[in-house]
């Protein structure tokens, strides 16, 4: 009898230390283990700025967009998904099955910045574990007009040259989050856990530029330098009385039928120098002037 009291002593003595282990020592990481199965935290992109020309035409804007990604804890068929959203999104089965099976993962891209036409084919799949989040694109509506100066961005929206890249804090606005608590089949458990915190959008760009005269400057430069075999050729037109750049044009020359708009990964007529040549005589013979010689 004694010795089985002294068991049962020492069974909830066991069950209450692993209790105070487990409550009073490891509480704050298991929980931490617990919210990573449940809790999914999306960042949601801020909308990029719009940049305008001196009349408010739009130079640059951002496009809504739908970005695919999965969570490959919720695949249950990582082979078949992928041979199912491969022609849909025109990525390599193989690829889209490797992304679908990243062991450990929770969030992974399968397409970025996709149309409505293909988002809506790839809800029509209804694939667990699939799921989207608004992104915008960068558009430039008239082309690569003024592509010098406007200046490109990356696939994160994130300004790479030109004023993209001068004015990135400015356009690039805050990216937002959204937290929501799921079930292990991905389904939102109601009433749990959930914040929402909007992205704010960037602040437009309003430049001295215009489009018209911008695209009369390009085709005029275009001609000339087509016209004279040249290497190249650059033109700003400025209003002398304010210093408002209205156009800044910079064409690429090269053989015969290739001379074209330089693309917008640099601005010649500011990264460029040129020897000044006779124009600095005049300054060299105003100073003497000046000085009485």
């Amino acid at each position: 009898m004694l010795a089985l009291l002294v068991l049962v002593i020492l069974a909830f003595g066991g069950i209450t230390a692993r209790l105070v282990q487990i409550q009073g020592f490891s509480a704050e990481h298991l929980s931490a283990l617990g919210s990573d199965q449940r809790v999914r935290t999306v960042e949601l992109s801020a909308e990029r700025g719009t940049i305008f020309d001196r009349n408010g035409v739009d130079l640059a804007l951002s496009v809504p967009q739908e970005t695919v990604f999965a969570d490959p804890r919720l695949i249950r068929d990582p082979a078949g998904d992928a041979a199912a959203l491969a022609p849909v999104l025109g990525i390599e089965a193989a690829e889209l099955e490797r992304r679908l099976s990243a062991p450990d993962t929770a969030f992974t891209y399968l397409a970025r910045q996709v149309d409505a036409a293909v988002a809506d084919d790839v809800r029509a799949l209804a694939i667990p574990g699939i799921d989207f989040v608004p992104e915008s694109k960068r558009h430039y509506p008239a082309g690569g007009l003024a592509a010098p100066v406007l200046g490109f961005t990356g696939i994160d929206n994130e300004g790479l040259a030109g004023l993209e890249a001068d004015y990135e804090e400015l356009l690039a606005g805050k990216p937002g989050e959204l937290v929501v608590e799921e079930d292990p089949d991905g389904r939102e458990i109601p009433s749990a856990e959930r914040r929402y915190r909007p992205a704010e959008r960037g602040s437009d760009l309003i430049l001295t530029i215009d489009e018209s005269l911008q695209h009369e400057v390009e085709e005029a430069l275009l001609d000339q330098v087509a016209a004279t075999n040249a290497n190249g050729g650059t033109a700003i037109i400025a209003d002398v009385k304010t210093g408002d750049i209205l156009a800044m044009a910079v064409i690429d020359g090269g053989p015969e039928g290739a001379t074209r708009a330089a693309s917008s990964s640099m601005n010649r007529a500011f990264t460029d120098v040129f020897e000044p040549g006779s124009t600095n005589k005049v300054i060299t013979i105003g100073a003497a002037l000046e000085e009485g010689w």
